[in-house]
């Protein structure tokens, strides 16, 4: 078949992470962080922590050059940081904010520095890992969100939160000091993404509720804007207006939109050609052109916060000319989850298949791509598995 899954391992929380290079998957079970082969599955190491306040491990997250990974505890308040071949007993660093508590964090571009914000938003600290030296900066406006780097890493984009005005600080990654502060028209800004200079401002009627998310294509040819409304807008970078609008609404009233239905049982799969071929146990989908009405099946989480209606995610394929969440090296390539023992891929023109696992109680709600496009790490509510493509 396209997609060998692997044994069933366990998990906390959904709490795990392919590292940059593909080569590790790092995974919290209760206080212990477990990074494994990324080929073989074998456990490479274990890393007990020190938390007791459950979860014990809130977020863990890779260094850029995947050498390091960082644990936290936002309960206690704690960070630390591991070398993936360091002693299993001893963390490189720890990282405990003695003045206002930690409520998120992440790396900096080049891997020497981690980023913490404080409650209530008051300060973003950044904590160098080479000298020990701490910078501080005033008033983000969100936790993680409204933050964005140069593509070199150079400069740090963040929105602030000053004299109850929005504002954006431009602060060297270097020194970390403010290079500019630039004061916004906008009432509420939502996020930002490093561009240069201003170009245009595009804005939703004022019947419509406004803008729930931006993003970029990896050419930097198109802009995708999503709102609350079910719709989005793609702009285009010469006259900075929109050339196109999908409507995401049940009723789809377009002409020739194509619709795909899942069927019981299928005979299809992809090699490892690109082509689809015979094989049984495999999903397939009927096929039918517009206008139609999509029947909505959802079950909710009630572990987490509830889904806000609008767009609320929007990603580009690898070249840029189709949209969704995408194989990072197949450009042609889309694959979902939603909520059963399958991940579904579709793959233009061939159409979308669903691939069982071995385990027909299994409830996917999360997966992540290796970087190298070769497997999917896929997350059960208490197990995790990984599709490898042969």
């Amino acid at each position: 078949m396209l997609l060998n899954f692997s044994s069933l391992f366990k998990h906390t929380k959904q709490i795990g992470a392919i590292s940059p290079d593909g080569r590790f998957i790092a995974i919290s079970i209760d206080e212990r962080l477990t990074i494994r082969n990324q080929e073989t599955l074998k456990i490479v190491s274990i890393f007990e922590t020190p938390y007791t306040s459950k979860p014990e491990i809130s977020e863990i997250a890779w260094s850029p050059d995947s050498n390091l990974i960082f644990t936290a505890n936002y309960k206690e308040n704690r960070m630390h940081i591991w070398a993936v071949f360091g002693d299993k007993k001893k963390y490189n660093l720890g990282i405990v904010d003695e003045v206002q508590d930690i409520q998120a964090a992440r790396w900096s571009p080049r891997g020497d520095s981690i980023l913490t914000w404080s409650e209530f938003k008051l300060r973003l600290t950044i904590w160098n890992l080479v000298d020990g030296t701490q910078k501080y900066i005033q008033y983000p406006k969100y936790f993680k969100k409204g933050i964005a780097f140069h593509p070199k890493g150079s400069f740090m984009a963040l929105l602030q939160r000053l004299e109850h005005k929005d504002q954006i600080g431009i602060y060297s990654t270097h020194s970390w000091t403010c290079v500019k502060m630039i004061p916004i028209d906008t009432i509420d800004s939502q996020g930002l993404e490093c561009i240069g200079v201003l170009k245009q401002e595009f804005s939703i009627s004022e019947n419509e509720l406004g803008i729930q998310t931006v993003a970029w294509s990896p050419l930097g040819e198109y802009i995708a804007v999503g709102g609350y409304n079910q719709k989005v807008w793609l702009l285009n970078n010469v006259t900075w207006k929109p050339i196109a609008t999908f409507s995401l609404k049940s009723n789809i009233t377009a002409p020739r939109v194509e619709i795909l239905k899942e069927t019981p049982t299928g005979s299809k799969y992809l090699n490892n050609q690109g082509a689809f071929t015979s094989e049984p146990n495999i999903t397939e989908f009927e096929q039918s052109l517009s206008p139609a009405t999509v029947e909505k099946s959802f079950s909710a989480d009630l572990s987490k916060p509830e889904l806000k209606t609008g767009i609320s995610n929007i990603s580009f394929n690898a070249d840029g000319s189709l949209k969704v969440v995408w194989s990072p090296v197949d450009s042609e390539v889309v694959s979902f989850v939603t909520g059963n023992s399958q991940l579904y891929m579709w793959k233009y023109p061939a159409g979308a298949y669903g691939f069982h696992s071995a385990a027909d109680n299994l409830e996917f709600t999360q997966f992540q791509w290796n970087s190298n496009g070769s497997s999917v790490l896929l997350f059960d509510k208490n197990v995790f598995t990984v599709a490898t493509i042969p």
